[in-house]
C-alpha cells in the first residue's frame, strides 16, 4: 500500500461530497491507495453521504465524539500505507493531486511538503513558521498539504495530543520536523483550505486553561528552544484574556483570572518586560502583568468589533490555495 489518506469527519455534510469527490475522482479504485474516514460522532447527514461511496479502497468507521485528534490517531492506527496524508472533511484536494504526489513516493525523506512556493527555506526557519514566529508558510502548523512516512511517525511515537484542544496540530508538526533532517518542499500545490469566518469566533471555556497547561508541558518536552516557549506563553496569556473578554459581567471574568497565578504563566508575567514597537498582543500581556484587566479586556473588545466589521465585508467562507 503506497498511501493512506485519513479524513476525520464531524458534521460536515455541506462540504463532504466535494471533499470526497476531489480525492476519489483522481484515484478511482486503485489498490495502492486507501481512504480512511473516521466519523467522530456526526449527528447530521454526513454518514448518508460517505456510505453512498462504494469504492473498494474506501473505508469508514464511526465512533463516539472524541475530537479531531482522536480521529486522526485512530486513522493512523488503521493505516497500512507507506505514506500517510491528512485531509479535513471541509477542504479539498487540487485536480491532478495524485499525479503530483505519485512523483514523490520513491523519496527517501520522512516528510514531503506540497506548497505553492519556490524559495528554499532552512529547517530552523520552517520550525519558526510552525510555532508562528516567521509566517512565510502560513499553513505549516496544520497537518494537511504534506505526506508523512508512516514508519517514521510510528518509530518516533508521534501522535496528536488528544487532551489538548488548541495547539495540538502545532505540536504534532513541530515534533515531526524536529525529529528528522530528511524532508523537502515541492513547489506544487495539492491542497485547498476552506476558511470559515465563523470559525474565527471563539467563546470562553475553562477547558482551554487546562489544555494550555498541557500544551506548554508538551512544548518543553519537544523543544528546548526558550524563544518558542516564551512566544507561546505570551500568546497563551493573550488568548486567555481574549476568551475571558466574552464574559459579560466583570465579576465573572475576575473569578476566572486564577489561571494567571498558575505556572508557567505567573513566572512569565513577573519577568515580562515592556519593549518598544510592541504588538497588540504584547500590549495586552503588559496590561495583564500590571493587573489592568479592565483596560486589557476593553481594548480586546474594541479590536474585535473593528475586526468583525471588516470581515463582514468579505465572503463568509472561501477556499484558499495552500
Amino acid at each position: 500500500m503506497d498511501l493512506s489518506i485519513i479524513i476525520p469527519v464531524y458534521n460536515t455534510e455541506k462540504y463532504l461530497k466535494e471533499c470526497l469527490d476531489s480525492v476519489l475522482l483522481e484515484i478511482k479504485e486503485q489498490k495502492n491507495i486507501e481512504v480512511i474516514l473516521i466519523d467522530d460522532g456526526s449527528t447530521d447527514g454526513s454518514s448518508k453521504i460517505y456510505k453512498s461511496y462504494s469504492q473498494s479502497n474506501f473505508k469508514y468507521f464511526k465512533n463516539e465524539n472524541h475530537g479531531v485528534s482522536y480521529s486522526r490517531n485512530e486513522g493512523m492506527k488503521k493505516a497500512k500505507g507507506v505514506w500517510v496524508m491528512f485531509l479535513d472533511s471541509d477542504d479539498i484536494l487540487s485536480s491532478n493531486w495524485w499525479d503530483t504526489v505519485k512523483e514523490e513516493l520513491n523519496s527517501k525523506d520522512d516528510i514531503i511538503y506540497f506548497f505553492d512556493k519556490k524559495e528554499e527555506v532552512e529547517k530552523e526557519k520552517l520550525l519558526d513558521n510552525i510555532v508562528g514566529l516567521d509566517p512565510i508558510y502560513p499553513y505549516l502548523t496544520f497537518p494537511g498539504a504534506r505526506i508523512f512516512r508512516r514508519r517514521f511517525l510510528e518509530k518516533n511515537q508521534i501522535i496528536f495530543q488528544e487532551e489538548i484542544i488548541n495547539g495540538e496540530d502545532l505540536l504534532f508538526n513541530l515534533e515531526a520536523l524536529s525529529k528528522t533532517n530528511h524532508y523537502h518542499i515541492t513547489s506544487k500545490n495539492i491542497y485547498w483550505y476552506r476558511y470559515h469566518l465563523s470559525s474565527s469566533t471563539k467563546k470562553f471555556h475553562k477547558k482551554l486553561f487546562v489544555s494550555d497547561q498541557k500544551f506548554q508541558q508538551e512544548l518543553v518536552r519537544i523543544s528546548n528552544n526558550e524563544t518558542y516557549q516564551e512566544f507561546c506563553l505570551k500568546n497563551a496569556i493573550y488568548t486567555f484574556m481574549e476568551r475571558i473578554s466574552y464574559l459579560k459581567k466583570k465579576k465573572e471574568y475576575l473569578k476566572n483570572l486564577w489561571i494567571l497565578e498558575e505556572e508557567p504563566y505567573k513566572t512569565y508575567l513577573e519577568n515580562y518586560q515592556w519593549k518598544q514597537k510592541n504588538s497588540f498582543v504584547s500590549i495586552i500581556v503588559f496590561l495583564t502583568k500590571k493587573r489592568h484587566y479592565y483596560f486589557a479586556i476593553s481594548f480586546i473588545k474594541i479590536r474585535r468589533k473593528l475586526k468583525n466589521a471588516f470581515l463582514m465585508k468579505k465572503k463568509e467562507e472561501r477556499l484558499e490555495k495552500v
